[in-house]
């Protein structure tokens, strides 16, 4: 048996691993990656994904970020199909950064109406009762607990049509409000766009009431996910009553809203554990 059959250069092997074509593409993504870790100091600290302390981030500076985060997702795939993916990437980044979570969103009843609903409806078992009609004259801040690990109560009842919302509600403009991250991840961002979601920074929410939409909201926000452990709810309340005086300042009633259940979707990976717990907090502090 010859073992130098089975030998093979080097630059062969770095040749068919990283093809010349793929090298600036790779070099350009792993700093990205390098960068990524200044980035995400500086977006603790200024809070960007969390409503960036009330007060709107500078326009070249979130441009700037949404630039950034967008290029290191979509990088990767630039290895496989340059001459598809790049072009594409193009096309999209326009509407990446028109920045309409901070307006009135996009809503699309079509997308809203789609048939896919109807299956997360059932897997979730999900239904809606309203116990009171509320006058459509009328601005509301409709309250959400839990949050669990994603508020899929929430998405799919007030965000979707699979239930019916706008029956239950005629007349109402209703929009929800998520975490700034959500609006920084390709596609994710459209999809929430589509079913109403807009940006739940507080000078973004205000904005909202001031033209006539009502609100949903989850106000112990993403921090509840790191308590959303089954058959438990934990408020996340203290600390956060920015709703209250938005519906002081611009006359909206607040309504209670409970998602029974949404906690129960998913277990938690060793909550207790130090480190576990550690990188839910720092994940949370960075990306809201």
């Amino acid at each position: 048996f010859c073992f130098d059959k089975f030998l093979i250069d080097s630059n062969t092997f770095d040749h068919y691993l990283f093809p010349p074509s793929m090298e600036p593409w790779l070099a350009i993504w792993l700093g990205g990656l390098v960068a990524l870790f200044g980035v995400f100091s500086y977006v603790e600290k200024v809070a960007a994904m969390r409503g960036t302390n009330r007060n709107p981030l500078p326009v070249w500076v979130d441009k700037g970020l949404r630039i950034f985060f967008f290029w290191t997702l979509v990088a990767p795939a630039c290895f496989l199909a340059p001459l598809i993916v790049v072009p594409l990437c193009l096309l999209y980044l326009p509407t990446f950064l028109d920045g309409t979570e901070k307006r009135h969103g996009r809503p699309s009843p079509w997308m809203k109406s789609l048939s896919i609903w109807n299956w997360f409806k059932r897997r979730l078992d999900l239904t809606i009762v309203r116990t009171v009609e509320l006058d459509p004259n009328q601005l509301y801040i409709f309250g959400l607990h839990p949050h669990g690990i994603l508020p899929f109560g929430g998405i799919m009842n007030f965000a979707t049509e699979v239930n019916g919302i706008s029956r239950l509600l005629p007349g109402l403009r209703l929009r929800q409000l998520a975490a700034s991250f959500v609006f920084y991840l390709p596609g994710y961002r459209d999809l929430m766009l589509a079913g109403g979601v807009c940006d739940a920074a507080r000078y973004c929410a205000r904005s909202l009431l001031d033209d006539g939409f009502s609100l949903v909201l989850v106000p112990g926000g993403a921090t509840e996910a790191l308590y959303a452990l089954p058959r438990s709810y934990t408020l996340v309340l203290r600390k956060r009553l920015g709703f209250v005086r938005l519906a002081l300042e611009t006359g909206a009633q607040l309504v209670p809203v409970f998602s029974f259940g949404e906690n129960d979707t998913y277990e938690q990976l060793n909550p207790k554990h130090d480190t576990v717990v550690w990188l839910k907090t720092k994940f949370q502090r960075i990306f809201g």
